[in-house]
C-alpha cells in the first residue's frame, strides 16, 4: 500500500538519508522530497513530502511519529499529505475529541469547532492530540505573540496557528477554504463601477448564506465531576510516573530494534504497538487528571 505524507517541523539540517533511516522499519520510501525553511515563532524548521510503500495502517504510523521525538527534542509532526477523494462523516469518536480539545483551549462559537472538528477527521486523532500538547506547552509558558508582536495570541489562536504551519498546503486550503470562499462572497457584494458605455451594469450578485451545519453547536458536559482526593492524585501521580518509564524503556528498546544491536521474536511491530499503548494509557491519565502535566 502506497501512503503519502506530510511531515513538518524537521530539523532544517536534515538529511533524505535521515529520513530513509527514519521510516526503514515501516515500509520503503519510494519518493521523498524535501521543502524549503520555514520559521514558527522565530524557530526555524522544514517539511517533506514522502511516499512509503508500506504494510502499516496508515492510522499506527501516524499513531507513532505524531509522538517521536528527535534527539534535538523537535516533535514531529505528521499528516495525510492532502484530503482523501471520498470524505466519510464524522465519526462519534472524532466529535468527542474536538469537543475535548474545543474546551481545553477555550473556543466555544460553531466556526472554530468544526475546523477543529476537519482537522481531527482529515489529519488524524493523533495530528491533533499532538498539536494540542504543543499548544498547552506553549501556553504554559512564556505564550506566542501576534505576528505584530503587540499581544500575546489566545490558546485557540495557537492552536490553529500550530495547525496551519504543520499541515500540508492542500491540507490547509481544504479545511480553511470556506473561510476564503465567504471573503471572495463579501467582496462579491459590494456595488459594482457603472460601465462608461451606457449599458446597464449587471444585477448584484445573491448575498452570501452561509450553509447550516449539519451537526448541532458544542454542547456543555453533561455532569461535572467531583475534584479528585490527595490520596487519589497521588497515587496517579505515582502511576503516571511508572508509565512514563515504561514508555521511555519501550522507546529504547524500539530503537534498539531498528538499529538491530538486540533481536527478539515480537519484532519491531510488537515494540511499536507497545510504545503506542503506553503513550494512550498516559494520555488517559493526563485527561482524568490535567493537573498532573
Amino acid at each position: 500500500m502506497l501512503i503519502k505524507f506530510y511531515l513538518a517541523n524537521l530539523s532544517p539540517a536534515v538529511t533524505e538519508d535521515e529520513i530513509h533511516e527514519l521510516f526503514a522499519s515501516y515500509g520503503q520510501i519510494t519518493q521523498l522530497r524535501l521543502l524549503g525553511n520555514r520559521h514558527l515563532n522565530d524557530q526555524p524548521w522544514c517539511g517533506a513530502y514522502v511516499w512509503l510503500e508500506t504494510e502499516y495502517p496508515e492510522s499506527d504510523i501516524l499513531e507513532y511519529f505524531n509522538t517521536y521525538r528527535f534527539e534535538d527534542e523537535r516533535r514531529l509532526a505528521i499528516s495525510p499529505a492532502g484530503p482523501p477523494k471520498k470524505l466519510e462523516p464524522h465519526t462519534k469518536q472524532q466529535r468527542q475529541l474536538a469537543e475535548e480539545i474545543a474546551r481545553q483551549i477555550n473556543e466555544s462559537e460553531k466556526k472554530p469547532y468544526f475546523q477543529i472538528l476537519d482537522i481531527v477527521r482529515l489529519c488524524g486523532d493523533a495530528f491533533a492530540r499532538r498539536i494540542l500538547d504543543e499548544t498547552l506547552e506553549i501556553e504554559a509558558g512564556e505564550g506566542m505573540l501576534v505576528e505584530d508582536g503587540t499581544r500575546r495570541r489566545t490558546a485557540g489562536g495557537v492552536f490553529f496557528k500550530l495547525a496551519k504551519n504543520r499541515m500540508s498546503p492542500r491540507m490547509l486550503w481544504f479545511i480553511f477554504k470556506p473561510a476564503q470562499e465567504e471573503a471572495a462572497a463579501e467582496s462579491a457584494e459590494k456595488p459594482s463601477r457603472p460601465r462608461k458605455t451606457g449599458k446597464p451594469a449587471k444585477p448584484p450578485r445573491p448575498s452570501y448564506t452561509p450553509p447550516a451545519y449539519a451537526l448541532p453547536p458544542l454542547s456543555e458536559p453533561e455532569e461535572i465531576k467531583p475534584e479528585h482526593s490527595a490520596e487519589e492524585v497521588a497515587a496517579a501521580r505515582q502511576e503516571l510516573d511508572g508509565l512514563r518509564q515504561a514508555h521511555q524503556d519501550a522507546q529504547q528498546r524500539l530503537e534498539a530494534l531498528k538499529r538491530g544491536t538486540i533481536r527478539e521474536q515480537a519484532g519491531l511491530f510488537s515494540a511499536m504497538k507497545q510504545v503506542v499503548e503506553l503513550q494512550r494509557q498516559i494520555d488517559a491519565l493526563l485527561k482524568e487528571y490535567p493537573d498532573l502535566r
